[in-house]
């Protein structure tokens, strides 16, 4: 009986170091002070999940990567920033892979200069996100893409999207935009309202898709 005494709490020991330490769930995030890029406070949080997905085959290849990325408002000399980090049990999760994003906001646009540094925005090729455009023309989703009057959706413009659904996953009522195309081999949307990023998504020549989503 002794020796058990003496053999268990070591036993325990190895076991609970030989566990993956539990990941963080969504519900588990405090989605009480989400960003609005139009009137932003030090503070506030988004969180996005990775996806992945190819465009022949969305519901059998749909699936969550495993990296869930917060994005975070601060601000540095009076300068307003977004950081970009990893939860620390994502996949790709690096303690050296902040990055800080300075953004100029106000109620009708926000202005990204630096976007290509971003997981989220560095496709778009236009330094200034409209967040309450004056017209948005009627799109339609088909399969991973979006198309625009029967044309698939490029070119920096901006559109209204009643509806955007992929696997486990849907957007409602919101407005896109999709990059000019300054890599030829890649499309991209951003899906927003007039607060904040829900969607970004992006579509390789070999018609992988991958995106975040807002959680």
């Amino acid at each position: 009986m002794k020796y058990l005494l003496l053999i268990l709490p070591l036993a325990i020991l190895f076991w609970s170091c030989d566990q993956e330490p539990e990941p963080i769930r969504p519900h588990s995030f405090n989605k009480s002070n989400t960003i609005d890029l139009g009137n932003p406070t030090v503070g506030q949080k988004t969180y996005y999940q990775l996806y992945e997905s190819n465009c022949g085959s969305l519901n059998k290849d749909f699936n969550y990567v495993g990296d869930t990325l917060i994005v975070e408002i601060t601000k540095q000399d009076d300068h307003w920033i977004m950081l970009e980090y990893l939860t620390e049990h994502s996949v790709n999760y690096s303690p050296l892979d902040t990055i800080y994003n300075p953004f100029y906001p106000d109620k009708q646009n926000t202005l990204i200069p630096n976007r290509f540094v971003s997981r989220l925005f560095f496709f778009y090729g236009n330094d200034t996100l409209r967040l309450q455009p004056d017209n948005r023309t009627k799109l339609i989703q088909k399969q991973c893409r979006l198309e625009i009057n029967g044309d698939v959706f490029v070119g920096n413009e901006v559109g209204q999207l009643n509806s955007f659904e992929l696997p486990d996953m849907e957007v409602k009522d919101k407005t896109a935009v999709s990059c000019v195309p300054l890599v030829l081999s890649l499309e991209g949307y951003l899906i927003y309202d007039e607060s904040e990023l829900y969607v970004s998504h992006t579509i390789l020549s070999s018609d992988r898709i991958t995106g975040w989503v807002r959680l």
